[in-house]
């Protein structure tokens, strides 16, 4: 009987708005106005109809008088009672950002300024710095955001922290690749330490969101953690000896590209060579002496040396599935900017992780498509990797490649990833509004998505001629080779050989993998080759009396 009543109790005040007066009561925190647009976006509420909205202290009517949908994507005319404006009232099951600021935002410094968020189950307004976020991207007209509250808040399922990322999503024809690439990571990888340290996670997980800005719809954007020490749970620095370390990939330099031409770093600098020191905070200011000393390792040490050494100083496991990932996702940007490089101690190998994943899935950083199926993206760390290929590196490669292949790699899988986030964004009629605001940059129809559907079966059909290939390239642990090649693969077939100054062969021969000669030709201190008509595959270059694998895709 008690059970009966309560339900009977329940369905009464669920009937409320229909039956009574009609009224939808909500915080002010759960809805936002752009008077501009004449748009009034709302968090739904499920399981009523209205004909009356009071949020906050302001009250609309529906134009019609009709009690009208709360669900998702539902659209209706209302109008302000106390102004007698009207607006279109959209329903969205999105969180809700408000942020407003006297200051002007810029990249440099953080301004004051008040937030308010509603998610239907939390509602709240606190002060915050915020500030634009990025680099190129700073070059669009809808900017990222970074976010720092007095306190931590909680956002979601997202974990408690004080410093939040809003990624605008402009450069992003569906506003879906960076969702679907940092959700993808978080479910394939998992720090070698993770059973040490059970809170730690290897990325930042990130959620959609809806925002305004000083009033104006701003449209969908991702909320996004931040990788640091408290996310990976690195070690705290112990007397001023320097134990977990983080360092952020912010450009394309020698250093980050793992090139032999950067420059020795100067400790106490924040910067180096492209790199931007994260963690510890020491007094004695950031001191690069291990991160150099791994990039002199990479980059300088004998073929012998770094085969035998590179497993104690990098973590190959990891090495494996982020090359695979970056390659799956065809993310260029990911091979030397837009990277993290992390150690968990002291003595401990250390790993990479990706961040900023918008030029990925066939989608160009600059907003535009990048079709191309057929390259295969590293650094020198991974060149060197896949060339020499130590403790079984290449044929280790091939086994977690056919692994993942079985699952979260499964083209089925991924674009279903994508279909359940374009359906998400469809039904709370996002989509809509970013077209209100943003048209230029918005391309959701779905012939997008079928464009992302072909590209990911093309992508991983090629990966599944090339990951295993490289099993079949010989180890060289023997002295280093009196030149080098790059790039290597080479996506379009022109490679340089670079020869050292002292060796000087005269003559290259290409011959492919059954021994037929394909090529001849003069070599000189430094040549560049167009083997642009050969097929795409896997070829032996001989300079002088030394050879090395080479690959065309």
């Amino acid at each position: 009987m008690f059970i009966l009543l309560r339900l009977f109790g329940l369905l009464f005040l669920f009937s409320l708005p229909v039956a009574g007066q009609g009224t939808l009561r909500l915080p002010a925190e759960q809805g936002g106005m752009d008077e501009r647009l004449r748009l009034l976006v709302v968090r739904h509420q499920p399981g009523g109809a209205f004909t009356t909205l009071a949020l906050g202290d302001q009250t609309y009517e529906l134009v019609d008088g009709v009690a009208g949908s709360t669900e998702p994507g539902a659209i209706h005319e209302v109008v302000q009672t106390s102004t007698g404006e009207l607006y279109d009232l959209h329903f969205t099951d999105l969180p809700l950002f408000k942020i407003t600021t006297e200051a002007e935002i810029d990249k440099d410094d953080k301004v004051p300024a008040i937030i308010s968020y509603g998610d239907g189950e939390q509602s709240f307004t606190k002060t915050a710095g915020v500030e634009y976020r990025g680099a190129f991207s700073l070059t669009f007209p809808k900017k990222s955001l970074d976010l720092e509250f007095d306190d931590d808040v909680q956002f979601l399922d997202l974990r408690e922290d004080d410093d939040w990322v809003l990624d605008a999503l402009y450069n992003e024809p569906l506003r879906i690749n960076s969702y679907v690439g940092h959700k993808l990571w978080l479910d394939q990888y998992e720090l070698p330490y993770a059973r040490e340290e059970r809170r730690a996670k290897p990325g930042a997980d990130v959620a959609f969101v809806e925002t305004f800005l000083n009033g104006r719809y701003y449209g969908l954007m991702m909320l996004s953690e931040q990788v640091d020490r408290k996310q990976l749970r690195l070690k705290r620095e112990e007397d001023g000896r320097v134990r977990g370390e983080l360092y952020k990939g912010d450009t394309q330099a020698p250093a980050t590209k793992f090139e032999r031409e950067a420059e020795p770093p100067v400790d106490g600098e924040e910067l180096w060579s492209g790199y931007e020191w994260k963690h510890p905070d020491l007094d004695r200011g950031p001191d690069w002496a291990n991160l150099y000393d791994l990039h002199q390792f990479v980059t300088g040490a004998s073929d012998q040396d770094f085969s035998d050494g590179i497993g104690d100083r990098f973590d190959l496991d990891n090495a494996i599935d982020y090359l695979l990932y970056i390659n799956l996702l065809a993310a260029h940007d990911n091979t030397s900017r837009n990277i993290y490089t992390a150690r968990y101690d002291a003595d401990e190998p250390y790993f990479h992780l990706p961040w900023d994943l918008d030029g990925s899935f066939g989608n160009a950083p600059r907003g535009i498509r990048a079709p191309a199926v057929d390259a295969w993206y590293g650094n020198g760390l991974y060149r060197r990797l896949t060339r020499l290929s130590p403790d079984n590196f290449n044929e280790r490669l091939c086994q977690r490649y056919q692994e993942l292949r079985r699952g979260v790699f499964s083209p089925e899988a991924i674009y279903g990833r994508f279909t359940v986030a374009y359906e998400n964004l469809q039904r709370s009629g996002v989509y809509g509004r970013e077209e209100l605001r943003w048209a230029s940059s918005l391309w959701y129809d779905q012939e997008q998505l079928d464009y992302t559907q072909q590209w990911l079966t093309d992508r991983v059909a090629f990966l599944d001629d090339f990951v295993c290939e490289l099993s079949f390239a010989p180890a060289r642990t023997e002295a280093r080779l009196p030149f080098i090649t790059y790039p290597n693969p080479s996506p379009d077939g022109r490679i340089t050989v670079e020869q050292d100054a002292g060796f000087m062969a005269e003559y290259y021969e290409i011959t492919d993998m059954v021994g037929r000669r394909v090529a001849v030709g003069n070599v000189a201190l430094r040549t560049p080759l167009d083997l642009s008509r050969l097929p795409r595959g896997s070829y032996f270059l001989r300079v002088g009396q030394h050879s090395t694998l080479i690959f065309l895709h």
